[in-house]
């Protein structure tokens, strides 16, 4: 895979919602890299790629470091 070039998947999952309902739900998520960035966290410092990942709603920031995954993420709020 190339990392520089935008990429989906899909999602499928059921939940109940605040009343105890049942619900179904399918999204398909786009993940767009932003390019390399070193982050700190909790668990050390680590070399990782930032990537946007949007569902036509709020999108987030996610960093993957390579042999470790998902490192962080960041909720991103749209002010119209």
């Amino acid at each position: 895979m190339d990392p520089s070039a935008p990429w989906t998947a899909d999602w499928t999952g059921t939940f109940a919602d605040h009343s105890g309902n049942k619900v179904d739900d399918a999204r398909t998520y786009t993940y767009t890299p932003l390019g390399q960035e070193s982050v700190m966290v909790p668990a050390g410092s680590f070399q990782a790629l930032k990537v946007e990942r949007d569902a036509g709603g709020t999108p987030s920031l996610e960093w993957y470091a390579e042999s470790e995954g998902l490192v962080q993420t960041e909720t991103l709020e749209r002010v119209p």
